[in-house]
């Protein structure tokens, strides 16, 4: 009776595997096109001597000097407007920096991270998981067009809250690198530098949101896995099946900490320079709240606070999901090691082998950053300590 029903639920899934793939698919999809405003393509191609192996490969490299550029040229305008406000200038400039450099490694590894995902689809689909994709959808297309749409809208609300005229002068000088702010300039040459500016915010705001939720995504998919991992192992347990349980455990296994390897080995360097860029943002808002108040404005105070609480909630959301990981991997080894009081005929080899294997499985089953820190509620809790440690210090030192 119980393998009939197991039987039942493998072809109900498996009927509708093919449109869960078709799913699974269009999800990274709707990440991918997104991608392209933050100046990366996420479109395969066999060779760069094609025709769109050379279109992506010639986008790539104008986004990056583009990057690099505007890298340099708020360099240059913090040190020479504002030389009063030395920790601001650096911390916002390191912000930058590792938003740069975090941009070399997508591109560098967006072919493995399209490999990961492909990985994860396939063990979905070999463990029966039916996954939630319209909530899923949601929640990719409403993150993603939130990354767009309020770093635009922050740069937006800026230029018309202040002097619209003044605030394109400062970018003239910005861009250009000139020492001195224009009173005059054509339309064309305002409608050029506003263009500009949208480039920048595209290129440096919108670009670490993206991976942040490119992050999420694959973490949360991780974190499926495992619950329907716990879900099948419970089963065969309330079931009476010591035999389903133990093949099931073993087949699956070495799947599963396989599929955590290679994610961990594609995202932790992309986690710990996430995470980098967070710290440094946060540190970069705090410094600049606690600068001269003559120089403050309204406008660009909540312009401020609202990247703080932007970064803020991207953090929690990141390191939530990636604590979730490994969470859920502690719960299956919790259900593994009640096996003891549930008097199975398991010899004691068979036993001890299993509770070794669920240990083992805790520890593997986790995301890193880059193998320095391991993502849990610990590390959670310390970095939020450490983030009011440090405002605590500035609010003191600016008073």
């Amino acid at each position: 009776m119980a393998s009939r029903k197991f039987s039942r639920r493998r072809d109900e899934v498996s009927a509708n595997s093919s449109n869960s793939d078709v799913s699974e698919d269009q999800e990274l999809e709707i990440i991918a096109k997104f991608f392209w405003f933050s100046g990366v393509a996420f479109s395969s191609f066999e060779t760069y001597f094609s025709l769109k192996g050379f279109l992506i490969t010639c986008f790539d490299i104008v986004t990056i000097l583009l990057s690099i550029y505007f890298l340099a040229a708020s360099i240059y305008f913090s040190t020479t407007k504002r030389p009063h406000a030395t920790g601001y200038t650096f911390i916002s400039a390191f912000a930058n920096l590792i938003g740069l450099c975090l941009r070399f490694i997508v591109l560098k590894k967006r072919s493995r991270i399209q490999k990961c995902s492909e990985i994860i689809s396939k063990l979905n689909r070999d463990m029966l998981l039916s996954p939630d994709s319209k909530s899923r959808r949601r929640f990719l297309w409403l993150g993603c067009g939130l990354s767009l749409i309020i770093p635009i809208s922050m740069m937006t609300y800026g230029m018309i809250s202040g002097n619209f005229y003044l605030s394109t002068r400062k970018y003239q000088a910005l861009y250009f690198f000139s020492s001195k702010i224009s009173k005059t300039a054509s339309p064309e040459w305002e409608f050029f530098i506003i263009l500009l500016q949208v480039i920048n915010v595209l290129l440096s705001r919108c670009m670490p949101l993206l991976t942040m939720i490119l992050c999420v995504y694959t973490f949360t998919r991780l974190r499926d896995i495992n619950h329907n991992f716990l879900t099948q192992l419970q089963k065969s347990m309330d079931l009476n099946m010591p035999s389903k349980l133990f093949s099931d455990y073993t087949k699956l296994y070495g799947r599963i900490t396989n599929t955590v390897e290679k994610v961990e080995k594609t995202f932790s360097l992309i986690s710990f320079f996430l995470y980098g860029y967070m710290l440094s943002c946060v540190f970069s808002i705090t410094s600049y709240m606690i600068t001269r108040s003559a120089t403050l404005n309204v406008s660009k105070v909540l312009s401020q606070a609202a990247s703080f609480i932007e970064i803020v909630t991207c953090f929690i959301f990141l390191s939530v999901r990636a604590a979730a990981v490994n969470e859920s991997a502690v719960e299956v080894k919790n259900l593994i090691h009640s096996l003891p009081s549930k008097r199975f005929d398991f010899s004691p080899n068979l036993t001890a082998t299993l509770l070794q294997l669920a240990n083992n499985f805790a520890s593997e089953v986790c995301v890193t950053g880059w193998g320095l820190f391991m993502i849990n509620r610990g590390f959670i809790l310390t970095t939020a300590g450490v983030v009011v440690t440090y405002g605590v210090i500035l609010v003191q030192l600016g008073s």
